[in-house]
């Protein structure tokens, strides 16, 4: 709504608020919650980046998303995604407080190349494992080929 809150229950059709409360925090929470596990989740002492997000938050040119000061259970976390055709770059500022045994980035498509460290590697597949303390990673995609 206008107001930034979720009703309680929507309309299958007319997709409008139909019952509860109108500007429930509870619904409001569990959006929030949503987009957050998109975005970053932790499980055990693994972090992982971008689990589930859509290729539409990809499409565009430049910096196409950007997290800053992101509160994980390893402490706060920024990073941004650069894309340049179907070449990506994965900046990551931590501040960890716990380092997280390993860090998971996945992608809505395949990684087809990534360099890491200097060192070039082919994938074929949506999700990499990274050293806790990477700061930068570098990749490409095949975008016909879905993840």
């Amino acid at each position: 709504s206008s107001t930034g809150c979720w009703p309680e229950s929507l309309h299958p059709s007319s997709k409008g608020g139909s019952s509860g409360d109108g500007h429930s925090a509870v619904a409001s929470a569990e959006f929030l919650t949503l987009v957050r596990n998109m975005l970053l989740n932790e499980q055990k002492s693994t972090l992982h980046i971008l689990p589930f997000i859509p290729q539409d938050w990809v499409r565009g040119e430049g910096i196409v998303l950007q997290v800053r000061d992101f509160q994980t259970h390893f402490g706060p976390l920024s990073f941004s995604i650069e894309r340049k055709s179907n070449s990506f770059k994965l900046n990551i500022e931590a501040h960890f407080h716990l380092t997280p045994k390993s860090i998971v980035f996945s992608f809505p498509y395949k990684i087809a190349l990534y360099t890491l460290n200097g060192k070039s590697q082919s994938l074929n597949q949506s999700s990499v494992t990274l050293p806790p303390k990477t700061t930068s990673f570098a990749f490409e995609i095949n975008e016909t080929q879905d993840a």
